[in-house]
């Protein structure tokens, strides 16, 4: 009897540790659109779509979207560099940005704004309007897996 009752506290104990680990996973659609990879989120309630590139050391959303997103940037508090393959690119710090998924807040997302209009030489189909781009600091905040098989992105909470 003692043993029956050890088996079930252990299958009560990791069946809590199965379904809790199910609810700190959020998984995210990753489209494939011409060769880019992308993904809807959620900007202060406003659908806007993200270029997934690991590449970038930060993430960033386009300056012109301030207006429609409701965003503010200060150019006051901070202005930074960056260069790639294009050159290099002024930054400002943003401020009012709530990032959410299907209505999951996504805690940790810190964007850079800058022009980012290049992105629309894509050429993708025109509901596709890249707002910005997911980098290497979004998905390490959010302990991020790229599952390319199954078109997911899979942010585990911590």
């Amino acid at each position: 009897m003692k043993d029956l009752f050890l088996v079930l506290l252990l299958f009560l104990f990791s069946s809590t540790a199965v379904l809790k680990g199910q609810q700190d996973t959020l998984r995210l659609a990753l489209d494939q659109v011409r060769r880019v990879l992308l993904t809807q989120l959620q900007v202060n309630g406003q659908n806007a779509y993200f270029l997934v590139d690991t590449g970038s050391g930060i993430s960033l959303i386009d300056q012109q979207e301030a207006e429609r997103l409701d965003f503010a940037f200060h150019p006051e508090n901070g202005q930074g560099k960056i260069y790639g393959l294009g050159g290099m690119a002024r930054f400002m710090v943003t401020s009012n940005i709530r990032v959410s998924y299907q209505g999951e807040r996504l805690r940790g997302c810190r964007f850079y704004t800058t022009d980012l209009s290049l992105l629309q030489d894509f050429k993708l189909p025109k509901r596709y309007k890249i707002s910005g781009i997911l980098g290497a600091d979004f998905f390490h905040r959010n302990h991020a897996i790229l599952d390319f098989e199954q078109a997911q992105i899979l942010l585990t909470r911590r």
